[in-house]
């Protein structure tokens, strides 16, 4: 069984796929007659779309720290006599002690 739709259905969807159709090449129409219209206001404002980006990319560039990392390695030498100095000042006796 298959299904046929009655020519009334098809002249329906027809009329209603052409009005559709109408209205998007009217729509489409308007857009173009819009941005026609108001071009200096179009280019005026990405104009200033595109100093707000570079305004913010500067902005977190300046304002993030730059940060240097350097690693310095001392070599230090311990005398005998210091380590047992330590040693006695750790213990809670004093130089004089």
């Amino acid at each position: 069984m298959s299904f046929r739709p009655s020519p009334a259905l098809v002249n329906i969807a027809l009329y209603g796929i052409s009005l559709a159709a109408l209205l998007l090449l009217m729509r489409w129409l308007e857009f173009r007659f819009m941005i026609h219209d108001h071009s200096t206001e179009l280019y005026i404002g990405l104009i200033a779309l595109m100093f707000t980006g570079l305004g913010i990319w500067l902005a977190v560039k300046l304002a993030t720290p730059k940060v240097k990392e350097v690693v310095v390695e001392r070599i230090t030498y311990v005398e005998t006599r210091e380590i047992d100095v330590s040693q006695i000042e750790k213990t809670g006796l004093t130089k004089r002690d």
